[in-house]
């Protein structure tokens, strides 16, 4: 199971937060999953269903690559996904392609979480995780946000330089601010952005892909061409686009 809530008319989220997900293995065994890289970074809850309690909380920084996860019967995930700029009093940038213990980097923050987090499993009510990033997680560039949030949106057609402009910075300042706040440059953000509209596309088609659908998905997910689709693919899963998209 996998439910997903976003800002909405009943709900506006607060200091960059996107998405709250739950995710809940309902099998009697453990399954793997492929985390994609999508353009966000993560505050996770892992709890156990069996004891009610909180096993762990995970920071996770903006993935580049795939990696795997395996998910007990008796886990439940939540998931606080950020835009990136957001986060600034975590280190972020320092992460990369890996997940690490919350508790380990920011212990009253871990404790602050953990407190409130059964009462959300309890209640399912959003707002709960809604004020503790307010209260906790304000630290965030405005500007860094809202161009991450126009790269969601209208794609990488525009250069670096554009955006730069577009936020009276020069690109050597708009570059260095990326990087020192995810780990990645504004480009790669983009690219990254583009392999996720990508695969969110792919899942509204329920049709084997051919060349010909492959050539309209790339299209449609701003590649240049199949070929370039097929190469960023390979680069961000390993795995070539007829593998991927099966």
């Amino acid at each position: 199971m996998f439910c997903k809530f976003s800002t909405n008319d009943s709900i506006r989220f607060k200091s960059g937060l996107e998405t709250i997900w739950i995710s809940q293995n309902r099998n009697e065994e453990n399954i793997n999953f492929e985390i994609l890289p999508d353009g966000h970074c993560d505050i996770i809850i892992e709890y156990s269903a069996i004891t009610q309690q909180i096993n762990n909380i995970w920071l996770t920084g903006f993935e580049n690559h795939t990696r795997i996860k395996s998910i007990s019967s008796d886990e439940i995930y939540i998931g606080l996904q950020f835009h990136p700029g957001s986060l600034l009093n975590l280190p972020i940038a320092e992460i990369g392609n890996q997940a690490i213990d919350l508790q380990s980097i920011q212990y009253k923050l871990f404790k602050s979480l953990k407190n409130i987090s059964v009462d959300f499993i309890r209640t399912r009510n959003l707002e709960i995780l809604n004020n503790w990033v307010e209260i906790n997680l304000q630290a965030s560039d405005s500007n860094l946000v809202s161009l991450s949030k126009s790269l969601r949106t209208k794609g990488i057609s525009n250069s670096p330089s554009y955006w730069a402009k577009q936020y009276s910075l020069s690109l050597r300042t708009l570059e260095r601010k990326f990087r020192m706040s995810t780990g990645l440059t504004p480009t790669m953000l983009g690219k990254i952005l583009r392999f996720h509209k990508c695969w969110e596309l792919a899942q509204l088609n329920s049709n084997k892909y051919t060349n010909q659908h492959l050539a309209n998905l790339a299209l449609e997910s701003g590649y240049s061409d199949q070929s370039h689709m097929s190469r960023e693919i390979k680069f961000f899963t390993g795995k070539t686009a007829g593998n991927f998209f099966l």
